[in-house]
């Protein structure tokens, strides 16, 4: 993994502030630690996720639809020399999860089809480590109301599990750390 280039230069719209509690948070997985990003586009938060991954020894795969994307997604993975990290693939966030049937999620971003965070929630939380995080991009936001409504609901109490808020990007802590 590169870390002379920063992801900044990488088309998307992750904020510096928010791509860099993106790393923080990647950084904080257990050693050789597995993290899945729902949406990844042209990759920008997906290095974000890599770099914090790499101090780990972790793995990151990313899930996108539409297949349009994955071009730019390899593309951006050469480019970081990312390949040993990052596994993509491609397909609708829900339709691909029993791929990953066995595994255990440590961090889990939430960026795809923002009307449909509800469904990655309740498919994605049964995969996950009982004290790991979950990150949602577009909480809050304006244009995409459905995110904070989803995330509300499934997480009443998503106050007191907020271990990171930087603009639109939200970072909960799902159980004590162990």
């Amino acid at each position: 993994m590169r870390h002379d280039i920063s992801p900044e230069g990488v088309e998307g719209w992750m904020s510096p502030e928010a791509g860099a509690l993106l790393t923080k948070m990647a950084s904080q997985i257990p050693e050789g630690g597995l993290i899945v990003e729902l949406g990844s586009y042209h990759g920008k938060s997906l290095m974000f996720l890599a770099l914090g991954a790499a101090a780990r020894k972790g793995h990151v795969i990313s899930i996108d639809f539409p297949p349009a994307h994955r071009q730019f997604i390899e593309e951006t993975v050469r480019k970081f020399e990312a390949e040993d990290l990052v596994q993509i693939i491609t397909g609708k966030s829900v339709e691909m999860a029993p791929r990953l049937y066995g595994q255990v999620i440590d961090l889990l971003f939430i960026d795809a089809n923002h009307f449909e965070v509800k469904q990655d929630i309740e498919t994605y939380l049964p995969l996950m480590n009982p004290s790991g995080v979950i990150m949602f991009h577009d909480f809050g936001s304006k244009q995409f109301p459905d995110v904070e409504k989803d995330v509300v609901e499934a997480f009443p109490d998503w106050q007191e599990r907020t271990i990171g808020k930087v603009h639109l990007l939200l970072a909960l802590r799902l159980g004590e750390r162990q």
